[in-house]
Parts: C-alpha cells; sequence; structure tokens
C-alpha cells in the first residue's frame, strides 16, 4: 500500500498516534438510486486512511494499492481540529462514508466529507470516557 503525502510542512504530525482506522473509496457521486455501486475489486485499491493522535488533531489521509500511475484527489491530507484532548478512538461508518472520533474526555465527533472538504456533522460531549465507538 502506497500513502500519497502532500508536500506541505502543516500537513505533518509529530505525536504519538492512539488509533488507525481504514475505509475503501467509494464513487464522489451516487448512482440514480441515491446510492453506490461498489466493485469489490477497485473498493480495496483506494481508500482514506484516518488516525488519531495525542495533540488531539485528527489526520486523514489518501492511501492506494496502485503500482503504476493513478490520480489522487485533489487534496489527500486532512487535518481535523476540534477535540480538546488527545484522540483515542477513530472508526469508520463505511455505509454512511462517516468518520466517528472520540478523545479521552468523552467528546464524540462525527465528521463527513462534503465538496471536498471536512466538517463536524454532530458533537456530543458525554464528559465521561468511551471505550468503544462500534462493535467490531
Amino acid at each position: 500500500m502506497h500513502v500519497h503525502f502532500e508536500q506541505n510542512n502543516s500537513s505533518r504530525t509529530e505525536c504519538t498516534i492512539h488509533s488507525l482506522s481504514w475505509m475503501g473509496k467509494v464513487p464522489d457521486v451516487p448512482d440514480n438510486n441515491g446510492g453506490w455501486k461498489l466493485n469489490r475489486n477497485q473498493y480495496y485499491m483506494e481508500g482514506w486512511l484516518a488516525s488519531g493522535n495525542a495533540k488531539g488533531v485528527v489526520g486523514v489521509t489518501f492511501t492506494t494499492s496502485h503500482c503504476k500511475k493513478y490520480d489522487p484527489p485533489p487534496r489527500s491530507n486532512f487535518n481535523l481540529r476540534g477535540h480538546k484532548s488527545e484522540v483515542t478512538l477513530v472508526r469508520w461508518n463505511e455505509p454512511y462514508q462517516k468518520l466517528a472520533t472520540c478523545d479521552v474526555q468523552g467528546a464524540i465527533f462525527v465528521w463527513i466529507k462534503h465538496e471536498g472538504r471536512w466538517s463536524t456533522e454532530l458533537i456530543n460531549d458525554r464528559n465521561s470516557q468511551v471505550t468503544l465507538l462500534f462493535p467490531q
């Protein structure tokens, strides 16, 4: 697998990573029925890797297993900010293409990508530790 990094000093993170989660890439536009037609052979070739770190930053990076030339998305690295403490859990909700993150203080963020940008869809500050986001 290859990870595509932008040539930008501000997109780096230099701290301990607590959690990783990967999700395959789906088409940018749903089909006429409001869903995605997935080709499972291609679904696992490209995707997004999410990480939660000790500085409270969630990193989302485009990944690919293509060995030959490919076209990366216009932006391939995102630093999602909003947590006020260490991010300990990150997990993708693949059917809805959303990312759930949790920090040590219990704040849960649900992130969604829309028009090339990531934003928070929901913030739930439980003020108590969370040990499991979704059952395995």
